[in-house]
């Protein structure tokens, strides 16, 4: 039986932090494959604690670009993607989007409050809720609300 795949990414030392427990969850968890994806200084975060990751480089990928990332994707080809929550152009919405098209499921870790809608924002065409995964987490109750009635 081939083991699910699960593709972990994250662009800042924030989002790399956030997605830490999950990694190191997944890595000690002998049914799933893992794959890391480190971007800008989430690579810095990542060989701090000596986790394998891979970088945008790994898949001829010189520029960031959402068009561009579903290379990954089709590469590594995940069952499911776990995403920090950075803001900007960035690996995370790129990857949301590419799965969306694939039909893969995501879900992102939010890292701190505040700046909700910036981290689902697509920069590319502007749309408000654009980089939405499928599940997107809340660090309280509290941030929950804040969340809810700012649209989530």
């Amino acid at each position: 039986m081939t083991k699910p795949k699960v593709l972990v990414a994250a662009q800042n030392p924030g989002s790399a932090n956030a997605v830490l427990p999950v990694i190191n969850k997944l890595l000690a968890d002998e049914k799933v494959e893992t794959t890391i994806v480190a971007h800008r200084d989430a690579i810095k975060s990542f060989t701090s604690r000596r986790l394998p990751y891979k970088t945008v480089e790994d898949y001829a990928l010189n520029e960031l670009e959402y068009e561009t990332v579903g290379r990954i994707l089709e590469t590594e080809k995940p069952n499911f993607i776990v995403t920090g929550s950075s803001a900007g152009i960035r690996i995370e919405a790129g990857l949301i989007l590419a799965a969306r098209e694939l039909g893969i499921r995501t879900i992102s870790i939010l890292d701190n409050p505040g700046n909700y809608r910036i981290r689902v924002r697509n920069d590319v065409t502007g749309e408000e809720l654009g980089c939405m995964p499928d599940i997107h987490t809340a660090l309280s109750a509290n941030t929950l609300e804040q969340m809810v009635a700012d649209g989530f």
